[in-house]
């Protein structure tokens, strides 16, 4: 394993069973953290992840809860804790719901729309508060928030993706300010396209093939972000070289957010 600034550290990773929350896992076990994936249906993913992780000469292991839920996740709080010690780093990948709502804003009712907002704020900040006591206590600690661009690049269709983002990102940015004394810091990295299952079923449509076509052509680099990538900036933003920033909006968006 390759030692860096999150050696000895012990990270969570919500919703990392699979996609680039699976990548954000491996990559920080590469740098030397100790790793709780966290799933709720995914196990077979989840059990791939530690696999891969342990086969590299990583710390980790696999933790099943619901991450709106209190109970879930404070009995997952306890567990990662007494398995690997307490948690320096909570990595915020989780939405709550299954997929994203897509399509035109007013395709959606207004119940629909607020439950994706509800759903993404509670699988996010559920496990923030959960967390926090520990990480007061011993004045030190790293959430990271894995946002995208949809809440300050408006395109046709976006509202789905933008809304329930919105009020975590509102979050970060108090807890941030607030916590700062206690020496815990809240980091937002902003995600462009990345290339997925999800971005993959979004094509099977000929329609939408073409929409996303249009949306790559016009990002500055020309192409969608590769997983790792993301994972990337993820571990690098973690790490102790960095420990100065908080509160900081990180686009890794191909030039496609200018903040």
């Amino acid at each position: 394993m390759t030692k860096s600034s999150l050696d000895g550290k012990v990270a969570l990773v919500t919703g990392s069973g699979r996609g680039v929350g699976a990548v954000i896992a491996r990559e920080l076990a590469r740098r030397g953290a100790a790793v709780a994936v966290n799933y709720r249906g995914s196990a077979a993913g989840a059990a791939a992840v530690v696999q891969d992780i342990e086969q590299a000469g990583g710390r980790a292991f696999a933790v099943q809860a619901d991450a709106t839920d209190q109970a879930s996740v404070e009995a997952m709080i306890a567990e990662v804790t007494e398995r690997l010690g307490p948690i320096d780093l909570l990595v915020l990948n989780a939405t709550g719901f299954a997929d994203v709502l897509r399509g035109p804003a007013t395709k959606h009712s207004v119940e629909q729309l607020a439950d994706s907002m509800v759903a993404q704020f509670k699988a996010s900040m559920v496990p923030v508060y959960a967390a926090l006591p520990s990480m007061t206590a011993r004045r030190t600690g790293h959430v990271i928030y894995i946002s995208d661009t949809f809440p300050r690049k408006v395109v046709h269709s976006g509202l789905g993706h933008a809304l329930p983002k919105v009020p975590v990102e509102a979050a970060m940015k108090y807890l941030a300010l607030e916590l700062g004394p206690d020496n815990v810091r809240f980091n937002t990295v902003v995600c462009g396209a990345i290339r997925s299952a999800a971005l993959e079923r979004a094509t099977s449509d000929p329609a939408v093939t073409q929409k996303v076509k249009e949306y790559i052509a016009q990002i500055p680099l020309g192409r969608v972000a590769e997983p790792e990538e993301i994972a990337n900036a993820v571990a690098v933003l973690a790490g102790d070289d960095l420990s100065y920033l908080t509160g900081v909006f990180l686009p890794v968006a191909g030039g496609n957010l200018i903040i």
